[in-house]
């Protein structure tokens, strides 16, 4: 349901979140940058543009969110010690987005979409009040999504885009037909300072950051276990 983005702000901020954050591939990633906007999967797909597959893609569709951009309260790599499912990128927005005339609302999950039946009811979906959201809403729960729908599925990046911090996943990729290994943290933050450089963001002072992780991270470990073919959606361009 619709809540008053500067009410749900200060719920935020009573809880220390200091930022909105979000998760994506290398590849999607920078598809946002050449643009200069943050776009809907529904967007990107209408225009042809390139973006990693998501397992939740068919269900968006049927739920009516194909269009609405989400954000996390906090940086679930680091909250987790686990690398996002949602890619090796991940992009750190300015609070102050939700301060602006253009977002007067935004809604709040309950759960992960991903979870959603077509006939789950909407109060199930949504929080569906001020009050309900300041009793029941938690930033380390990770399907507790800020979701700003109704505004065309875009948002420019600048001046709202504040850090963009790629994982080292710790694992070279072979490319067997050119017999050549490739490192895959140099061309990831090759590319997406190429894609930055394109949406003329560079100039502004934003660049790509390889995440140092605490020594408990697990994040090394899983992607180590990935199959080839998933380890390659993350991180190639």
């Amino acid at each position: 349901m619709e809540l008053k983005s500067t009410e749900v702000l200060r719920i935020l901020r009573a809880q220390n979140v200091d930022a909105l954050y979000h998760a994506n591939t290398v590849s999607t990633c920078g598809t946002f940058l050449r643009d200069g906007h943050l776009l809907a999967r529904g967007i990107v797909h209408e225009r042809g543009l390139d973006q990693t597959d998501q397992k939740s893609d068919k269900i968006d569709r049927e739920l009516g969110i194909w269009y609405d951009i989400f954000f996390d309260a906090v940086d679930i790599h680091v909250q987790s010690g686990r690398r996002s499912y949602y890619g090796p990128v991940m992009m750190k927005f300015d609070l102050s987005l939700l301060e602006q005339d253009w977002l007067p609302k935004v809604w709040v999950a309950k759960s992960n979409p991903i979870d959603w039946k077509a006939d789950t009811p909407e109060e199930k979906r949504w929080f569906i009040s001020i009050k309900e959201l300041e009793t029941s809403y938690s930033k380390t729960n990770f399907g507790h999504h800020i979701v700003l729908r109704n505004i065309g599925g875009s948002i420019r990046l600048n001046p709202y885009l504040k850090e963009i911090v790629l994982d080292n996943p710790h694992r070279t990729m072979e490319i067997t037909q050119q017999r050549y290994t490739l490192d895959l943290v140099s061309s990831s933050i090759g590319a997406m300072r190429a894609s930055a450089r394109a949406g003329k963001l560079l100039n502004k002072g934003l660049d790509t950051v390889i995440r140092q992780c605490l020594g408990s991270c697990k994040c090394a470990s899983l992607y180590k276990g990935m199959t080839s073919t998933e380890f390659k959606k993350l991180f190639l361009a």
